[in-house]
């Protein structure tokens, strides 16, 4: 029933596949184009729609009713080395856009409303080679999350206002892996729903030109499924595998001295609570147990933007984010983070009319490599469908344009 209601959520979202993007499940920038060009930065400042994602307290900063639309464009290319040493293969260059939808309205004064619909994570590509004894392979992952949230926010003084999101989580999962004519080594496509998620956040504002925000969003586990397939070459029925989206706590402040802003940003994710995947399945005479082992690390990510107005109608942005290493080399996969920082630099502009405003931003991340030895890789008796030793390199370009329109009621 779960993975019926998940596939049709899915369906609604009409959310495309994401051809070649590795990131873990948390992207520092990717919504809106408005925060993107301030290098991500948001949980102080947000006060339209987008904060259904960003802080649902940034709700309060709504009047009447706002639509918000957004698309990001993402660039991205991997390499790893999946079958053997220092294979090396990249999935080659795609672009696939990437929808987020939200709404808010203020009923009353001091209660405002929200609700959103976005992917929050992507980790998929897919690689054609030969393997080690010459095989022609197919090496393909589709791993998506969605998140719908409807949200709340309610500020007791006009200085101060918290709120609470909603969050269903969707996980599509879909895994295929073996001889390109006949890839039965893994494969899958199952899909999942968790409909006990939740985001908390408060924004304080104490003086005129100075705002604080803290945003949490609790660890969901969600379980996805696939009524029949293949595990480790043998055809199995009721697969399941159960994938945590982590944990993850974020601040921040702004300081607004007009014509300029300057916001900075710091998150902390407990990407440790993403372990493994086991997939796991029913035989004719037992069960079996495909085993994708990453023990990720935790870590942090700080952001920074500047924003000048050198109208009241037009914005100009700039920003730059670095994102922690979480990824282990002692587990590769082929779908894997390179086990390194990241660093993000962005650019934007706005312009605000009477009662809408349109906003774009581009972000440029320097392409990520690392070199994983032998002496680092677990044995395959231990992680027998982990990749093997080499380079290990991700691109990851974006370019975003948002959109809103408000509406007085």
């Amino acid at each position: 029933m779960r993975r019926s209601l998940a596939l049709a959520l899915a369906g609604v979202l009409g959310l495309p596949a994401t051809p070649a993007l590795a990131g873990g499940l948390d992207l520092p920038i990717v919504y809106t184009a408005r925060h993107a060009g301030m290098g991500g930065t948001a949980i102080a400042g947000v006060d339209d729609a987008s904060a259904v994602w960003h802080n649902p307290a940034g709700l309060a900063g709504v009047s009447g009713l706002s639509l918000l639309g957004n698309v990001t464009l993402v660039d991205t290319n991997l390499e790893t080395s999946p079958s053997y040493p220092n294979q090396d293969v990249q999935t080659g260059d795609a672009i696939a856009p990437v929808p987020f939808v939200t709404a808010a309205y203020r009923p009353i004064d001091k209660l405002s409303v929200g609700l959103g619909a976005y992917p929050v994570g992507a980790v998929s590509g897919t690689f054609r080679y030969n393997d080690a004894n010459g095989v022609p392979t197919l090496n393909s992952q589709n791993t998506i999350v969605y998140e719908i949230s409807p949200a709340v926010s309610y500020a007791p003084i006009k200085e101060l206002s918290v709120g609470a999101g909603y969050r269903v989580t969707i996980i599509q999962f879909d895994r295929h892996l073996g001889a390109a004519s006949n890839p039965v080594l893994v494969d899958i496509n199952s899909s999942g729903a968790n409909f006990a998620g939740f985001r908390f956040g408060a924004q304080w504002h104490p003086l005129k030109h100075l705002s604080f925000g803290a945003v949490f969003r609790p660890e969901v586990q969600v379980t996805s499924g696939a009524d029949s397939g293949h595990l480790l070459g043998q055809a199995a029925t009721n697969i399941q595998a159960k994938l945590s989206y982590p944990s993850k706590l974020g601040a921040g402040v702004r300081v607004d001295l007009d014509p300029f802003s300057f916001a900075v940003d710091y998150e902390f994710v407990w990407n440790s609570q993403f372990k493994t995947i086991n997939l796991d399945g029913d035989l004719p005479h037992g069960n079996i147990s495909a085993p994708f082992l990453f023990n990720w690390s935790d870590s942090s990510t700080i952001k920074a933007g500047v924003e000048y107005r050198p109208t009241h109608a037009v914005a100009l942005r700039a920003g730059y984010a670095w994102d922690g290493s979480f990824s282990n080399p002692g587990y590769p996969d082929t779908y894997m983070q390179p086990p390194v920082a990241g660093s993000y630099l962005t650019l934007g502009a706005g312009y605000r009319g009477p009662s809408w405003a349109v906003n774009v931003a581009l972000s440029y991340r320097p392409d990520e490599t690392a070199v994983i030895t032998a002496n680092e890789v677990a044995s395959a008796t231990e992680c027998p469908l982990c990749a093997k030793p080499g380079t290990y390199g991700s691109r990851l370009n974006m370019a975003l344009v948002d959109f809103s329109k408000d509406f007085d009621l």
